[in-house]
């Protein structure tokens, strides 16, 4: 009981639609939803729904209940004996009432409260995402390395689907989603197509092929750790570099 007074007093004083978790959850909430419906939804669309809601929906319902309510009880007790007149007084007195409301009320608790809560509900929901992009993006394998292991599953497997065109890129980017120029290069790499490899370029090389070693390490997959040595040493001599391990597969 003393919860559903305290639901009420805070509608009456319209407090209701500036809490700050009901703003965040909202927030959220709609967002999540309308992203999965349409895409390239922003968190720009989401926050204008928001601020077409406060006053399409909660200024409106808070009005009718102050104002409204009564003016309709008032309307069933008087208004039958001069329905026309009570009608015009109750209209005269709605749009005086909204004045008042909207210029003490509504206006300023919108400017005051509800729009830098808003404001800073959407950075923070911003800045939350980003972090989890961050971490997907931390957590997930360069390009290279991801070339290298479908190179190694191709090989392993015997499908020998990989080959050094623009077409075949242009496959591998429907699979991870990397730009099919970048893959070319990487494709030309494995393939010994690419004359200018340096050193510097050897040193990026191994650093993600140890990447795609550690992959298939915890695969427990040591055939494809082995192909991708025989790589890395092959890569070496064809750039004159010392190879820093033999290759552990079989000529």
């Amino acid at each position: 009981m003393k919860d559903l007074m305290k639901r009420g007093m805070s509608f009456i004083a319209f407090d209701t639609p500036l809490q700050p978790d009901r703003i965040g959850f909202n927030f959220a909430r709609r967002h999540n939803f309308q992203s999965k419906n349409i895409e390239g939804w922003t968190t720009a669309a989401t926050k204008q729904q928001l601020i077409a809601t406060y006053w399409l929906r909660d200024v409106p319902r808070h009005f009718s209940f102050v104002c409204g309510f009564p003016g309709l009880i008032l309307f069933l007790l008087t208004g039958f004996a001069d329905p026309t007149h009570t009608l015009i007084n109750l209209f005269l007195f709605g749009l005086l009432s909204f004045s008042v409301l909207y210029n003490q009320l509504y206006r300023p608790y919108f400017s005051l409260f509800f729009l830098p809560l808003l404001e800073s509900h959407t950075e923070t929901f911003e800045e939350k995402e980003t972090a989890k992009l961050d971490i997907c993006r931390r957590a997930q394998l360069r390009n290279l390395s991801l070339v290298l292991i479908y190179y190694v599953l191709d090989k392993t497997s015997r499908i020998g689907a990989m080959q050094c065109n623009k077409t075949f890129a242009m496959q591998l980017t429907k699979l991870y989603g990397i730009d099919d120029g970048s893959i070319k290069d990487y494709i030309e790499i494995i393939f010994f197509k690419n004359d200018k490899i340096t050193k510097r370029m050897i040193t990026e090389i191994q650093n993600r092929i140890e990447d795609a070693c550690v992959y298939f390490e915890e695969m427990t997959f040591p055939a494809g750790i082995s192909l991708l040595r025989d790589l890395e040493y092959k890569l070496m001599q064809r750039a004159e570099i010392k190879p820093a391990r033999k290759s552990t597969a079989k000529t």
